[in-house]
């Protein structure tokens, strides 16, 4: 109990105006000593300005949890908290309690937009108390790799980097490939080390032979035996068309025959990052271009049907634009949600369970 009072008043209990005032110590200083069993049962204490209040009807919210950590931790008694989420998030899974006969509205949960915080409100009502929680949430930057993007008309062209490795020694070149346009578009090795023939790794979306393609992660991977020392790294376009490819992290080096790395085995300078090599070999356009993707870019999710690294309602629009013949198709494997060999209505009813869910 706290603030104790004693004052002369009306019979309707208001404070007559210069009325006797009682003392009661209300901060429990000076009296209030116990008056039975001896033992340290009288505490003065510190308490919140509202402890006295009704949880349930001021503080309605028992539990809330939103897949990422919370600050302050929850407590019913907090109104006010921020959390920050990763760049693929655009709105948060609330799961919540709420005091019995309560009832709750939710705004604000969606389209987070990264360097602008945004409030989302749960304003809950309870034996006709209204309370409000507001969640800050701050979307983080996408993280981001460097990709060579080639993109062109009607053209045979390309970017390629040559390397120097040693006849006889085992090797394993990989790399991140993402296929937009053309099916002749490709990436491929060639020189003495491949037996002076074109090595193709892959065209468009399929691997060649030995090579294998990730398509859910875009990650290809060939292992050879050198039988020369001369090797190019091509990318490639060309044919009547528009033609439009990414590729990123390149990397060679020396393996053992299923592709692991040797310790201290020999690791060549593929130039990865685009910055001293990966000229263009023909036509000179201005189809090279080195640019930031996000660290998921060359992933392939089936349902991103917009190809942005996340699956929401946009991909639903989209894909009924492409069923309906207004919008053309970009990336088969992400519009054919269910898995199956064709884009058609059971991917629509596929990607409306996973939104749901």
């Amino acid at each position: 109990f706290a603030k104790p009072e004693l004052f002369e008043s009306d019979e309707n209990g208001n404070k007559i105006e210069n009325g006797a005032v009682i003392d009661c110590d209300p901060n429990f200083v000076t009296s209030w000593s116990h008056w039975g069993y001896g033992g340290n049962y009288r505490n003065v204490e510190q308490v919140a300005s509202d402890f006295f209040a009704n949880e349930d009807l001021n503080h309605p919210l028992i539990s809330l949890n939103v897949g990422y950590p919370l600050s302050p931790s929850f407590d019913r008694r907090t109104h006010e908290y921020s959390v920050s989420v990763p760049n693929s998030v655009t709105s948060l899974n609330l799961e919540y309690e709420l005091a019995e006969g309560a009832e709750a509205a939710i705004s604000g949960n969606e389209n987070f937009e990264v360097d602008t915080p945004k409030d989302v409100m749960l304003v809950i009502t309870n034996g006709g108390v209204t309370s409000k929680y507001i969640i800050t949430v701050a979307r983080n930057a996408a993280e981001t790799i460097t990709a060579m993007h080639l993109a062109e008309w009607y053209t045979d062209a390309g970017v390629e980097h040559k390397v120097a490795v040693e006849a006889g020694k085992t090797y394993t070149f990989t790399a991140f490939w993402k296929h937009l346009k053309h099916d002749s578009a490709g990436l491929k090795l060639y020189g003495s080390a491949v037996g002076g023939t074109d090595k193709k790794l892959v065209i468009a979306k399929e691997a060649q032979e030995n090579v294998t393609y990730d398509l859910s992660t875009g990650k290809l991977s060939y292992t050879f035996t050198a039988s020369g020392t001369e090797l190019t790294i091509q990318a490639f376009m060309g044919g009547a068309g528009q033609t439009d490819l990414y590729f990123a992290k390149p990397e060679l080096f020396e393996s053992d025959e299923n592709g692991n790395k040797i310790e201290n085995g020999a690791v060549i300078d593929c130039d990865l990052n685009f910055v001293t090599s990966w000229s263009h070999w023909s036509y000179g356009g201005n189809y090279r271009n080195v640019e930031q993707v996000r660290s998921n870019f060359f992933c392939n999710i089936r349902g991103d049907v917009d190809d942005n690294g996340t699956i929401e309602a946009t991909d639903l629009a989209m894909f009924r634009k492409i069923l309906l013949g207004v919008e053309a198709c970009q990336n088969e494997y992400t519009a054919n949600a269910n898995g199956d060999s064709d884009i058609d209505l059971r991917d629509l009813i596929c990607l409306k369970k996973n939104l749901l869910a």
